[in-house]
């Protein structure tokens, strides 16, 4: 219940961008897992919307989950950045640049498939970030809060720090309140760039720094409480809006910094408030119940969300099921779950304890993006998984037929392996265990419990006394009834069905909690207590049963009473405890090695001194080995089809839990292996198919259930340009997409669009902008693979003037700077970036006022904006120039052929951030770039008859110069000695031209002699290196006292080590 963050152009907080004091990859490709169930269903917060792309989005869970999604919800990926992440920020104009804070800063460049580390614990001081900040225009301007935080419910602050090189160096700030949780951060682009204006919105007030974040002061005056809710910020045409909420007291606005505020005319509940970064006049807040906006800055208010009729909202299962009010967080303890898109306040979205629901169309609808509707009932999952999961059990008369009991969503079936579900009316939303009949797979039996989360530390206390019960189906789960009979109406964990005991009058087993042991054989219609051995904890929590009949109990701890491995060879009439004192407390699972009933396993948690992990016992349970020392294992699983496969699942329920994951070990746990790919960190159990047992479903605390067993459909990308019949881009053209899926999106300002995640089938793309005509619609069938080029031309019949504006950006020494961020402002805001050769160019503008504004982090750009106020003719070659401020590096290397002699004379070229003019190898084969920004750079080298390998490096400069970058080169060239001009005329200024082709490198000499052998000139002293390849040498006719030579037959002779070549010329007077 933690703030959103959502920057852009005026003010935005990036993130770090150049701060690489630490880098950790994470790589969260998790081809071998996938989510199943039916999406959604937990806490949602913080969701975040790309300014670049309104269909990029992020949420995180406050179970720690962490989604991205680049198709408006309709996929989503999972991603373990080791913590709840309280805020995500995205880059204003390149969609794939992502920011989250998790345990440290991340940044991923890749759309959220990698991450880097970009801070560590010396940076935060030992604490953890809160929130960050960083200079549109000079990203080694940083500034970060970071303190304690909760999960979503507030965030302490105990440092605010920034750094003005890169985060090298670190100041802490003064003025702010210590402890008060923080709300915002915004640096206010408009201030001046020597001493920006950061604001600060805190619990404990408004706070505003002027002097680069040296001290802060309070900016409180006309607010009637410092205890600010959430604040938001909007810019246009240099003019700053800033507002808050005050609980109780309605929303405030500042058109002067801070300095005063008044009151709106919202009513006074207010909670959220949102503002498009680019216009600052539309609003949303949220009451907790409704959402309302404004368009004029905050006179006038509609509600664009009722959340009592939500006639606007589509929402998935929970409406169908549990209704829509179900979800819906009580407040005031919750932070943030709106956001908008900064550069369209058209796209905004909001959450709840269940689902997230977004708009297009400035609030008029709303979408739920959680879930995917089947038809008919069912719902399958778009990755969004975001809940507590127990068991998964197989119908043992159908693999096809699955069903995933749930914490909150109760339980939920599949017939078709786990891609389409059903929710199972339960009348219950905590289903802890289930049990299916083996002759009988319409008969179901699940426990239930009013507390949710057994058996986590929060709630272990407290469990016993919360009601519970165990309910029956005898269709297949299509229906339930409560089953009594002697059972306490208390949480019942756990049931276990006897296979051998009669099909009408089954054996069966519950584990009550806080109760013990309940026992029936009549098919469940009486109960029994069946506590005969056991003593002090009775925590019943889980049960198993050996093919011979033996019963294992497992009994979890009760406050401050250990809990107990029990053993029955009575069908439970009686049971005997299996001494593992002094070893574990917290007890959790039991597995008996399926061919050695010797060979026990039990694991658990650590508590009151006694290590958690899991322990093995090779002679029945008289003593005990730590195989697996991670302290919080919840969950054993071993299989009769490979008996020394074994799998541990860990489950620390903290913020920034240190044992995550999941474990395997191949020879019954004398080794372990984590599995470091699972996309979520806190795991229960593994689940083995039952006709495969390579396939696995582990469920877990808060991201539902994820295998390996669902085949990953191929998703693919259609993409293309939108240009004149000129060549010249056409932005801003809606390009809509139909078929297998429907979608719209829009050209960037390079006249670029692009649909991603699309799955095999069929579609068709139409382009549309008024006064432009683009032919026929292109129709692609079955696709398979990605779709590129599909690009259209479109023809102006408007009676507008169009115009282009285009130039370049280098440094002072003429070398081109790429990557430049150009922004358009006025009639069409749009944004490229510089290509290799500096060029940027904005096309097919209607007459009017623009602005255009070049951005590089690090780089001042002089002019800051050129403005055509207005744009009635073309505007080429308007060229800025950009000055690097930040520190520089070097990329080298050597080029040497294959073998390994220097290769000089080759033209290095270098593109990249920078592109400065080639460089040529000198006689060692040397080559340098100096003066070169951070960044991603292409070292190319060339050179006539010559090949190399590589052919190019990839070169990234992060925090030092590159040396070492060496290629070899063959070359391909012919052997030998030819001549250019051999008939020449000195006196006339004629030359002959020698040329000598060497294959190696070496010492060599080339002389000029007449007939009798006399030597006339010396070309190439004795002994000089020369460098394989070809060269060129020119002879003017003169002797070696430099005078000319008569009209003759000479012979030009070159000698490299055992190789002479000669060749004669001609000299006319």
């Amino acid at each position: 219940m933690t703030e959103t963050r959502l920057p852009l152009f005026k003010v935005f907080r990036l993130a770090f961008s150049v701060l690489c004091l630490a880098f950790l990859f994470i790589s969260v490709v998790h081809a071998q897992w996938a989510t199943i169930g039916p999406g959604g269903g937990g806490g949602m917060h913080n969701s975040a919307i790309s300014p670049a792309d309104p269909n990029v989005m992020a949420v995180s869970c406050d179970m720690g989950g962490y989604y991205v999604t680049n198709d408006g919800g309709a996929a989503w990926r999972m991603i373990d950045l080791k913590s709840q992440v309280p805020s995500t920020v995205f880059h204003p104009a390149d969609k794939n640049i992502i920011y989250a804070c998790g345990d440290f800063i991340y940044k991923s460049i890749d759309g959220g498939e990698t991450w880097n580390k970009l801070t560590n614990s010396s940076t935060q001081l030992a604490t953890f970030p809160l929130m960050v900040a960083v200079d549109p225009d000079d990203p080694n301007f940083i500034c970060f809060a970071s303190g304690y935080r909760g999960v979503f419910s507030s965030s302490y602050l105990y440092y605010f720090r920034v750094s003005s090189d890169g985060g090298a160096t670190w100041t802490t700030s003064t003025g702010l309140t210590y402890n008060s949780n923080v709300r915002e951060i915004f640096i206010d682009k408009d201030g001046s760039a020597g001493t920006r204006t950061i604001y600060v919105a805190t619990s404990a007030g408004f706070f505003k720094s002027t002097n680069n974040g040296v001290s802060f002061t309070a900016f409180n005056s006309g607010l009637p409480s410092t205890n600010i809710y959430d604040a938001a910020i909007g810019c246009s045409g240099g003019s700053t809006s800033l507002y808050v909420t005050i609980q109780y007291n309605g929303v405030y606005k500042s058109i002067d910094g801070g300095t005063s505020w008044t009151k709106t005319n919202h009513q006074n509940t207010a909670y959220e408030i949102k503002v498009a970064l680019n216009n600052p006049d539309v609003i949303y807040v949220s009451d907790g119940l409704n959402i309302r906006k404004s368009t004029d800055g905050g006179t006038v208010w509609s509600i664009v969300m009722n959340g009592n009729t939500y006639s606007n909202v589509t929402d998935a299962w929970i409406d169908e099921y549990f209704g829509f009010g179900w979800a819906i967080p009580g407040y005031p303890y919750r932070w943030h779950g709106m956001s908008i898109c900064p550069s369209n306040a058209n796209y905004a979205a909001w959450t709840n304890d269940g689902a997230i629901t977004r708009t297009t169309d400035g609030g008029t609808t709303w979408a739920q993006v959680y879930s995917k509707s089947e038809g008919n009932g069912l719902w399958s999952s778009v990755g969004l998984e975001d809940t507590t999961t127990y068991e998964v059990l197989f119908d043992p008369n159908d693999s096809n037929t699955i069903y995933i009991s749930y914490t909150d969503i109760g339980l939920w079936k599949s017939t078709d392996g786990g891609i389409r579900w059903k929710y199972c009316e339960t009348n219950h939303h905590n289903v802890y265990g289930i049990a299916i009949d083996p002759d009988d797979s319409n008969k179901i039996w699940a426990t239930w419990g009013s507390t949710h989360d057994i058996p986590e530390g929060t709630v272990i206390n407290t469990a016993p006394n919360a009601s519970g019960g165990l309910v029956k189906s005898i269709n297949g789960g299509s229906t339930f009834s409560s089953v009594a009979g002697g059972l306490p109406t208390t949480t019942l964990t756990f049931v276990l069905i006897d296979p051998t005991s009669s099909a009408s009058s089954r054996t069966l087993y519950v584990c009550a909690f806080g109760k013990g042991v309940y026992k029936s054989t009549d098919g469940g219609l009486i109960w029994t207590l069946k506590n005969s051995g056991i003593s002090g904890s009775l925590n019943a929590w889980k049960m198993r049963r050996e093919s011979d009949g033996t019963l294992y109990l497992v009994v979890t701890r009760s406050g401050s009473l250990p809990g107990a491995l029990y053993k029955s060879t009575t069908a439970g009439e009686s049971w005997t405890k299996i001494d593992i004192s002094g070893e574990l407390s917290y007890f959790l699972d039991v597995a008996v090695c399926p061919n050695d009933p010797n060979t026990l396993y039990i694991c658990g948690y650590s508590y009151g001194g006694l290590d958690g992990g899991v322990y093995r016992s090779i002679d029945g349970g008289s003593n005990w080995t730590h195989v697996l020392t991670n302290e919080f294992i919840y969950g054993l699983t071993v299989d009769d089809r490979d008996p020394n496969l074994i799998y541990a699942c860990s489950t620390q329920d903290d913020d920034i839990p240190d044992y995550v994951k999941v474990y395997k070990s191949t020879n019954k746990g004398t080794s372990w292996t984590q599995e470091t790919d699972f996309p979520f960190r806190a795991c229960r159990q593994a689940f083995l198919h039952p006709d495969d047992v390579e396939k696995v479903y582990v469920t877990t605390f808060g991201g539902g259930v994820i295998t390996n067993a669902v085949t990953v459909v191929p998703k693919y990308t259609i993409s293309g340009y939108v240009k004149d019949d000129n060549g010249a881009n056409i932005p801003a053209v809606t390009v809509a997409l139909s078929g297998t899926a429907s979608t719209t999106t829009t050209t960037t300002g390079s006249g670029y669009y692009e649909f991603t995640n699309l799955s095999t089938g069929t579609y068709t793309i139409v382009p549309n902008k008024t006064d432009w005509s683009f032919g026929s619609s292109i129709l692609l069938s079955n696709i398979s693979a990605n779709q590129t080029g599909q690009n259209f031309t479109g023809t102006y019949s408007g009676t507008n003037i169009l115009c282009k504006i285009n130039g370049y950006v280098k440094d002072n020494t003429n070398a081109a700077v790429s990557s430049v961020a150009v922004s358009l402002a006025g009639l069409e805001n749009l944004t490229v970036f510089t290509n290799e050769t500096g060029f940027y160019q904005f096309a097919n503008l209607s007459t009017g006022t623009y602005t255009v504004t070049p951005l590089l982090a690090s780089w001042a750009i002089d002019p800051l904006n050129n403005t055509y106020n207005p744009l009635i003719t073309d505007q080429v070659n308007q060229n800025f120039t950009g000055t690097y401020s930040g520190t520089t590096y070097s990329i080298s290397g050597t080029i040497k052929d294959n073998k390994n002699m220097v290769v000089s004379g080759v033209s290095v070229s270098l593109t990249g951030v920078l592109n400065p003019a080639p460089q040529t190898t000198d006689s060692q084969g040397k080559y340098e770039f100096t003066g070169l920004p951070a960044g991603s750079y292409y070292i190319t080298p060339t050179k006539e008859s010559w090949e190399f390998n590589p052919e190019n490096i990839s070169a990234s400069i992060s925090a030092a110069s590159l040396t070492g970058q060496n290629f070899i080169g063959t070359y391909g060239g012919s052997v030998g000695l030819s001549l250019k001009n051999s008939i020449f005329k000195p006196l006339e200024g004629g030359k002959v031209s020698v040329i000598y082709n060497v294959e190696s490198a070496g010492t060599a000499i080339l002389n000029v002699y007449n007939l009798n052998g006399d030597l006339i000139a010396n070309l190439i002293p004795e002994n000089t290196y020369i460098g394989s390849g070809s060269h060129t040498f020119e002879w003017n006719g003169k002797d070696k006292n430099g005078s000319y030579v008569s009209s003759g037959i000479y012979v030009v002779r070159f000698k490299q080590g055992a190789v002479s070549r000669s060749r004669k010329i001609c000299v006319i007077k």
